[in-house]
C-alpha cells in the first residue's frame, strides 16, 4: 500500500492513505458529503444529485423504522445498517426514483475510475445497471451491471456506437441481496473491473467514450432498473493501478 503524502485533508476518508488524486466527485451518501470539484467547497444533494420521484415511498430509519417519504423526497435508508440513497425500480408500487449528475468539471472525459459502495437488493431483469456514464444513447457510456444470465456483476464500456471492452465479474456469483464494492478503471488500451478485493477483469484494447453528459445511478439511460441502496459513489481522474482498486475495494 502507498502513503498517502496529503495528511488530514478532506479527501483522506475517500484516498484512504493511498498516494492518489483525491476524488473530483464525491456521492458520499452515508456521511451526507457531495463535491463535484476536488478543489472548491462542497455542496449539497440538491445543488449536485438531480432527483425526482413522482410518488411516495416507505423506507427504514436509523431506528429500524418506517419513515414515509412524500414525492420528491430521496429516500435515506439504513435496512442495510448503514446510511444510504435508496434507489426504487418503480416495479413495488412505488414510482422510480430518478437519479442522475451531469458532467461538470469533474469530468475529465480522458483517464478516470469510479468506485461504487452499495447494496444491491433486486434486479428486474437482464442487464439491470448501477451506474451508467453516458451521452443520453448506447453510443459512448461507461456502465456497471447486474449480468442476471451470469448472475455476476458487470461493466461495459462503448465509444462511437461500438463495444470497446466487455468484463464480466470473477468467479464468485452474486446472489442478491448483497454488498458490494466496485470499481471500474478506464483509459486508452486498458479497462479493468473489480468487485470487493477480487481478481482484476481487463481488456488492453480499445478507446475511451466520447464526450458524455450525466452519470445515471441505479438505472441506464433508458431505464434496466434496479432495486439498489447506494452508500457512495466516487470519481478519481486517474486510472488506479490494480492494488489501488483492491484497496478501495476491499
Amino acid at each position: 500500500m502507498q502513503v498517502s503524502q496529503a495528511s488530514g485533508a478532506w479527501h483522506d476518508v475517500y484516498t484512504q492513505g493511498l498516494d492518489i488524486a483525491p476524488p473530483s466527485l464525491v456521492l458520499d451518501f452515508e456521511r451526507g458529503v457531495y463535491r463535484n470539484t476536488a478543489s472548491g467547497p462542497a455542496g449539497s444533494f440538491a445543488t449536485i444529485v438531480t432527483f425526482s420521484r413522482a410518488s411516495g415511498k416507505t423506507v427504514t430509519d436509523v431506528n429500524g423504522n418506517p419513515n414515509a417519504l412524500s414525492a420528491n423526497e430521496p429516500g435515506f435508508d439504513w435496512s442495510s445498517g448503514r446510511r444510504g440513497l435508496h434507489i426504487s425500480s418503480g416495479t413495488g408500487g412505488d414510482a422510480a426514483d430518478i437519479v442522475n449528475v451531469p458532467t461538470g468539471s469533474w469530468w475529465t472525459g480522458g483517464a478516470g475510475t469510479f468506485v461504487l459502495d452499495a447494496t444491491l437488493l433486486a434486479n428486474n431483469g437482464s442487464f439491470d445497471r448501477l451506474l451508467d456514464l453516458n451521452d443520453g444513447s448506447n453510443n459512448e457510456r461507461i456502465s456497471v451491471f447486474y449480468n442476471a444470465g451470469a448472475g455476476q456483476l458487470a461493466s461495459v464500456i462503448r465509444a462511437g456506437g461500438s463495444s470497446q471492452a466487455a468484463l464480466v465479474g470473477g468467479a464468485t456469483a452474486v446472489t442478491l441481496p448483497q454488498a458490494i464494492k466496485t470499481a471500474v478503471a478506464f483509459d486508452t488500451n486498458d479497462f479493468r473491473f473489480q468487485r470487493n478485493g477480487g481478481p482484476v477483469l481487463s481488456d488492453g484494447s480499445g478507446v475511451l467514450p466520447g464526450p458524455v453528459t450525466q452519470v445515471n445511478l441505479g438505472a441506464s439511460f433508458n431505464g434496466n432498473r434496479c432495486e439498489i441502496i447506494i452508500h457512495s459513489l466516487l470519481y478519481f481522474p486517474q486510472s488506479l493501478s490494480n492494488p489501488q482498486l483492491s484497496d478501495l475495494t476491499s
